[in-house]
């Protein structure tokens, strides 16, 4: 299978997928909300959060695909590399329509279509003050971290087997808790030496947040996770019933 048929194969498969998601959410977030709202006088606002559900989506979604897939174009002959490179700019593309779909669906949805009903991110509105297209590339670049962290979770799911895959995630659980239980232990100045290096990090400083210094360091983690995926689909084996 060559290159384009794979990312074409791709993103016909999971643009089917997210329509399903778009359907859904649009019943559950908004018909089932207005339904109260236009029959009893006097409710208060109703505010519905757009980047969490469709971040999880897009990660559950990457999670199922990278296996499914990979199985798929072995089986026609893609080789590892091509397979990698259909999954990311497969990614790219779906994350960038989406965006682009919640973003209408906030434009639309803001209070002013439907008065005291609002489809937000007040994340993504807190930290480029509301601005149109700072706001856009931002929840793009949120919605491929979630869509880089499903596909190294599914890289992982598929490339270990049973057990194994239990103590990846107790030990994955494991240090998450380890790492709270020494940070309470620290004394008060490595405390904020801590706290001062990760809002470095993310661009945190007395100013308020640094919009582009945050994106970049979202970019970065996604591109780490992206090399894992990409190195854990270099010795991932298709497995075979009764072998």
């Amino acid at each position: 299978m060559k290159l384009k048929t794979a990312i074409q194969y791709k993103l016909s498969v999971q643009w089917r997928s997210v329509l399903i998601y778009l359907g859904f959410f649009l019943l559950f977030a908004v018909i089932f909300p207005l339904m109260p709202m236009l029959l009893i006088d006097g409710v208060t606002n109703v505010h519905v959060d757009l980047l969490a559900p469709a971040m999880i989506y897009i990660m559950i979604l990457s999670i199922t695909s990278v296996g499914n897939d990979f199985k798929l174009f072995i089986q026609c002959g893609t080789s590892r590399l091509h397979i990698f490179i259909a999954n990311f700019v497969s990614s790219l593309i779906l994350t960038f329509g989406l965006s682009i779909v919640l973003k209408m669906l906030f434009e639309l949805f803001n209070g002013g279509l439907i008065p005291n009903f609002f489809l937000q991110y007040q994340l993504i509105t807190l930290i480029t003050g509301g601005n149109f297209w700072p706001s856009m590339f931002l929840l793009w670049v949120f919605l491929i971290l979630a869509a880089s962290i499903g596909m190294m979770i599914g890289a992982l799911l598929n490339r270990f087997d049973g057990y194994l895959r239990l103590a990846i995630g107790a030990l994955s659980l494991g240090i998450v808790i380890l790492g709270s239980i020494l940070f309470q232990l620290l004394s008060p100045a490595a405390k904020m030496a801590v706290i001062d290096f990760i809002k470095l990090v993310i661009g945190l400083g007395a100013n308020g947040l640094n919009s582009w210094q945050f994106i970049g360091f979202i970019f970065v983690v996604s591109l780490i996770l992206l090399v894992i995926v990409y190195l854990l689909n270099r010795r991932q084996e298709v497995k075979r019933i009764n072998a």
